[in-house]
């Protein structure tokens, strides 16, 4: 199980600019949204793994403390939420040392990366490395207007400078891909997550699961930003954008009915499989 800790103002449908991608605008809502995930989590004895913004765990301190007092890894999603896009190997390195010295402050070794929208970088595993991250789970095997993974499947891999890759999981089915969680947990329904989730782990041996702390409440539907100025989205990317949040109920269905576990609870089992 994994949580991608990120705000609303992070999504990339608003078009909110990083200016203005504040705490302030945030409002408590992913500190709020992500104690509701502990709740939960705690509730069924889930483990999970929190890749968390750098800015977030800046935002709210207090964030940190609680996911580690309760017994889940802590992981990094990167310190803003720009795509590898728009990195270049510095700027990409400065982020990964920043949020690792932020969490280092609260006795936080961070294990594993995820990257902003699944995107890619030839500079991505060398800075990984560089910097004591030993997993990545960035590749997603669809293809989407962010990124395109279909080149990869969803077995655990070594790819490049050792890094242990852990990509998220899909269904193949001939040339269809079905993929679960976050968006697509909302679309198919929890019934079918389930289903799809049990299968992979029967192909594969691992499923991962993964979702946003702002699916879980409401969005606020009226966002103004800079002096006044309200975002305005077009009729569909609002109806994606607000598309079944929150969906607390699904998450609840999920944990109730499969054990989870944490990104480096399943990494030693992985390695042995793959060196043998």
């Amino acid at each position: 199980m994994s949580v991608d800790i990120e705000s609303w103002v992070h999504r990339p449908v608003f078009n909110i600019p990083p200016c203005e991608q504040t705490k302030q605008l945030d409002e408590g809502h992913v500190l709020k949204s992500s104690r509701i995930i502990l709740k939960l989590f705690k509730k069924y004895q889930t483990k999970a793994t929190f890749f968390i913004l750098g800015t977030v765990a800046e935002w709210y301190p207090e964030l940190i403390e609680e996911i580690k007092n309760d017994g889940h890894e802590i992981s990094i999603h990167g310190y803003t939420h720009k795509g590898l896009g728009d990195h270049n190997r510095r700027s990409f390195d400065e982020e990964i040392k920043r949020t690792v010295s932020i969490l280092k402050k609260y006795g936080v070794k961070p294990l594993g990366y995820r990257s902003p929208f699944f995107t890619r970088a030839d500079f991505l595993y060398e800075v990984l490395k560089k910097n004591g991250i030993v997993y990545d789970s960035s590749i997603f095997p669809i293809k989407t207007p962010l990124y395109d993974g279909t080149s990869y499947d969803c077995t655990p891999f070594i790819i490049d400078h050792g890094i242990l890759e852990i990509p998220c999981s899909i269904l193949k089915i001939k040339k269809l891909r079905l993929p679960v969680g976050g968006f697509y947990l909302r679309l198919f329904g929890r019934r079918m997550n389930y289903y799809l989730l049990k299968e992979i782990e029967k192909r594969n041996g691992i499923a991962v699961m993964y979702f946003h702390p702002w699916e879980i409440l409401d969005i606020p539907e009226n966002i103004y930003i800079g002096n006044g100025k309200k975002i305005k989205l077009p009729f569909v990317k609002k109806k994606f954008a607000y598309y079944k949040i929150p969906m607390i109920k699904e998450i609840e269905y999920l944990v109730k009915k499969i054990k989870f576990t944490n990104f480096k609870g399943a990494v030693g089992h992985i390695n042995e499989t793959l060196l043998g």
